[in-house]
């Protein structure tokens, strides 16, 4: 693992995203694909909690981000549906 994060084949993929180029100078095309996801993370006696996880390609991965960053015990899932524009529930 990569500062805790990337195995090495993804480490080089979010550095070729983050630079613009591949090895062969051209822009990666997984670039288009790389995003910020928000999970929700629950540790042991604590409110849940939403974090956004930078740079990944998938909401599975952004899962095994959260739940690699939150350490054993913690619940990880996916946070409630944020429709935009919609009046916010707790303001009603």
């Amino acid at each position: 693992m990569i500062n805790g994060r990337f195995c090495i084949s993804c480490y080089n993929r979010d550095r070729e995203a983050r630079i613009g180029r591949n090895a062969k100078g051209t822009p990666p095309t997984i670039t288009a694909t790389i995003h910020a996801k928000k999970v929700a993370v629950t540790l042991p006696s604590s409110t849940p909690r939403i974090v956004a996880i930078e740079r990944v390609v998938s909401r599975m991965e952004a899962l095994v981000v959260a739940a690699r960053q939150a350490g054993p015990g913690a619940l990880i899932g996916v946070p409630p549906l944020e429709v935009p524009g919609a009046p916010d529930s707790a303001a009603a």
